[in-house]
């Protein structure tokens, strides 16, 4: 089952990692509205993951995104070096 916003698709994995973290679906849709200052770049990893960097409220966050798919994957607070990287590229 999956949730869909936008072109966005909302993973149940994702929407259990929310719910843990208390990050809203608000939040979650000021980064992919670019409501809020964010910066993406590829995942390490995983060729087809994007990770969005950005701040909302307080709350610094990374969200895993399958680029072709268009599928929320996760999220969670910013690693230390997602912060460095992030405050680099600050307007």
């Amino acid at each position: 089952m999956y949730t869909v916003y936008m072109q966005y698709i909302y993973s149940i994995h994702i929407l259990q990692r929310m719910e843990e973290r208390h990050i809203t679906k608000e939040e979650i849709e000021a980064i992919l509205n670019e409501d809020v200052f964010s910066i993406i770049v590829p995942s390490k990893k995983e060729k087809e993951v994007n990770l969005i960097l950005a701040k909302v409220g307080e709350k610094t966050l990374m969200i895993a995104v399958n680029k072709e798919t268009k599928k929320l994957i996760t999220v969670r607070p910013m690693r230390e070096d997602e912060k460095r990287l992030f405050k680099e590229v600050l307007p």
